[in-house]
């Protein structure tokens, strides 16, 4: 579906992930935890759906930490650990071996949704 390489490499800074589009390749920094490595190549795997180009909008990296969470949490999955684990975002991320982020994208979409 997506057609792309991933690739670990040194990023800059504090970089977790980057795609480009000219080679559609995905690069993920080195020495995530798992959590990390899960959600930065659920990012990353948005950005090379939607083909996007160079560093994007606040807006847009915002929309795609949505889609990114969607990507890997069902709402099933949700709905299971914030019944045993409550709605704090760092225990639900812990339980979903997820980010913070992308609990706060998940639980930030249902708020605008719903």
């Amino acid at each position: 579906m997506y057609g792309v390489t991933v690739h670990f490499a040194d990023l800059p800074g504090t970089l977790r992930g980057k795609y480009e589009a000219t080679s559609n390749r995905i690069y993920l920094r080195r020495n995530l935890s798992n959590a990390q490595r899960i959600s930065a190549l659920a990012h990353e795997l948005v950005h090379a759906q939607r083909n996007d180009h160079g560093p994007q909008s606040p807006e847009v990296e915002a929309h795609v930490n949505e889609l990114a969470a969607r990507l890997i949490i069902t709402a099933q999955a949700f709905a299971e650990a914030e019944t045993a684990n409550g709605s704090d975002p760092l225990d639900l991320a812990n339980a979903l071996d997820v980010t913070p982020g992308i609990i706060t994208s998940w639980q930030d979409h249902e708020v605008r949704c719903h």
